[in-house]
C-alpha cells in the first residue's frame, strides 16, 4: 500500500491501465514506512453506486462500486446471494454481473473491501432480478401501453401527429407505432410521429403501438380512424 501511495503518478491523473498507478519511489515508499508507528485496525469504507438498492436488473448488469481506506484499499470482492462472482485488484471497482446465472425475484448483492492490513468491511445493495423466463418473482408484466392522439373513431386529414407512451415497472426498452400493419417510428418511452394521411385511402385505417420492458413482455394499444375523403380544389363539394 505504501508502494502504491508513494509511487510518481505517470500518464493519466491515478490509476490507468498504460501505467497502473505510477513509477515505483523507493526512497518515499521507506521513508513512510518507518513514519508508521501504529498498527492499522481501520476498516475500509465501502459503498454501491449502482445498482442501488431496489433496482430492477437483468441481462448484463453493471455494477460499480466506491472503496476507500486510511491507508489503502487492495482488493473488492462482489458475491450475488452469497456467491462471489469476481474480484478486483485495482480501482476503479467496476464489475458486470450475468444476471441470468441466478433465479429472479429479490437478489443481495455484497462488496466487501480489503486492505492491506486484513481489515474488511461488508455493504449490502437489496436488487431484483427480472428477466425473462426465470423463476422466483420474475417480471411477467406487461408494459400499459397508451395511444393519446389521434383520438379513437375520428376522421383525419392532412398530416397526422400520431402520439403514443408506454410504462413499465421495470422499465420500457422500445415503443413502435404502425399504421396499417406498418413501422411508423419507434422510440421510448414517448414517441410523436407525423402520418401523411394524405397518400392513405379514403376510409378506415388502424394505429398500433407495441412496447417491450427489459424482461421481454410485449403491451399494445390499438385504435381505428378514418381518413375523409380528398375535394378536389375548384371543384363544388
Amino acid at each position: 500500500s505504501l508502494l502504491q501511495q508513494s509511487s510518481v503518478d505517470l500518464g493519466a491523473a491515478g490509476y490507468d491501465k498504460v501505467f497502473g498507478w505510477g513509477r515505483v519511489n523507493a526512497a518515499a515508499a521507506v521513508a513512510a514506512a518507518l513514519s508508521a508507528s501504529a498498527i492499522d485496525t481501520q476498516a475500509p469504507t465501502v459503498a454501491f453506486s449502482a445498482p442501488l438498492p431496489g433496482t430492477i436488473v437483468s441481462g448484463l448488469a453493471s455494477v460499480k462500486v466506491a472503496a476507500s481506506d486510511n491507508v489503502g484499499v487492495v482488493k473488492v470482492a462482489l458475491s450475488v446471494n452469497g456467491v462471489t462472482v469476481a474480484t478486483e485488484v485495482a480501482a476503479p471497482w467496476d464489475f458486470v454481473v450475468d444476471t441470468t446465472m441466478f433465479p429472479g425475484g429479490s437478489a443481495n448483492f455484497d462488496a466487501m473491501a480489503h486492505d492491506a492490513a486484513g481489515n474488511t468491511r461488508t455493504t449490502r445493495s437489496v436488487v431484483t432480478i427480472a428477466n425473462g423466463g426465470s423463476t422466483g418473482g420474475a417480471d411477467t408484466t406487461a408494459p400499459v401501453v397508451t395511444i393519446s392522439s389521434p383520438s379513437a373513431g375520428s376522421t383525419v386529414s392532412g398530416t397526422v401527429t400520431i402520439g403514443a407512451s408506454a410504462s413499465d415497472s421495470s422499465g420500457v426498452s422500445m415503443l413502435s407505432v404502425s399504421v396499417d400493419g406498418q413501422l411508423l417510428c419507434s422510440g421510448a418511452p414517448f414517441v410523436s410521429c407525423a402520418w401523411n394521411a394524405r397518400k392513405a385511402a379514403p376510409g378506415s385505417h388502424s394505429i398500433t403501438a407495441v412496447a417491450t420492458d427489459p424482461a421481454g413482455n410485449r403491451g399494445s394499444s390499438g385504435i381505428s380512424v378514418t381518413v375523409g375523403s380528398a375535394v378536389r380544389r375548384g371543384s363544388k363539394p
